[in-house]
């Protein structure tokens, strides 16, 4: 999909949202579900395949201890990831919140924004140092890697469990693709 229908899709799915600050009926409810579900699923293949390429990036250079990584496509990586997570950050914004005591919305949001200033600050830093003459490449790296991956980690269990949640609260019926 183009820039330029990814951004009248999102103006449009705004205009179709915009009406209610908080879902009232089943239909509403459902819709607001999905665009949000919606949302975190068109994201993730291109956040799925930067943390792949990010992760042979890192074992090369702190496990194997290469120094030589090339990270112009990490770097290209990271920019897709960047555009597909701020769309999705739009995509979440349309929605109206479901439920004022799950707050699956703001959870989902406060998510994709914890992965705008990892793709904006942390692994621009990190490239840095791998690209840079230091001598504690390895422990400036981990120092700040540890603590991100582990608060991602607890940021998206939740919303989740938020999800599952509106899902059973509500009695939503999703139907698979196949």
């Amino acid at each position: 999909m183009t820039i330029r229908k990814s951004i009248f899709l999102l103006y449009f799915i705004f205009f179709l949202f915009s009406c209610d600050s908080t879902s009232t009926n089943t239909s509403e409810i459902t819709n607001n579900y999905i665009l949000i579900t919606t949302a975190i699923k068109t994201s993730k293949e291109s956040r799925l395949k930067f943390q792949d390429k990010f992760a042979t990036v890192l074992d090369s250079f702190i496990v194997k201890d290469d120094p030589t990584v090339a990270l112009e496509e990490q770097k290209r990586l990271l920019e897709q990831a960047k555009i597909e997570n701020k769309k999705a950050e739009g995509l979440i914004l349309a929605a109206n919140e479901i439920d004022s005591i799950l707050r699956y919305k703001e959870k989902a949001l406060d998510m994709f924004r914890f992965l705008d200033d990892q793709y904006t600050y942390m692994y621009p830093e990190i490239f840095t140092i791998m690209e840079s003459s230091a001598k504690n490449k390895k422990a400036l790296i981990t120092k700040i890697i540890v603590p991100s991956t582990h608060s991602f980690k607890v940021k998206a269990t939740e919303v989740i469990k938020i999800a599952k949640a509106v899902i059973k609260k509500y009695d939503i019926e999703l139907v698979e693709e196949n």
